[in-house]
C-alpha cells in the first residue's frame, strides 16, 4: 500500500490535515482513500493512504494546517 506523509515545519504542532486529487480523468480515474489520519509513530506527519480503484494514475496532494507552539518563558 502507498502511503504519503507531510511534516509541519520544525518548531509547530499539527492541527489537521487531508488530501486533495490534483489531477485525474475523471472518467477513468478512480482515487480512493483508506487511511487519512495523524501518523501514529510521528504525531507532527499527516498520512494519507491512497489507491487507485480506475485505469488511469491520478496525483494526490496531502494537506496539512499547523501552528507554532507556544515558547516557553
Amino acid at each position: 500500500m502507498t502511503q504519503l506523509s507531510l511534516p509541519c515545519p520544525e518548531g509547530e504542532s499539527l492541527l489537521s490535515g487531508g488530501w486533495r486529487v490534483t489531477s485525474a480523468d475523471q472518467a477513468t480515474a478512480k482515487p480512493a482513500v483508506l487511511e487519512s489520519h495523524p501518523d501514529l509513530t510521528d504525531d507532527s506527519r499527516w498520512l494519507v493512504a491512497p489507491r487507485n480503484d480506475g485505469s488511469q494514475p491520478f496525483s494526490i496532494q496531502v494537506v496539512i494546517q499547523c501552528t507554532k507552539q507556544a515558547s516557553a518563558g
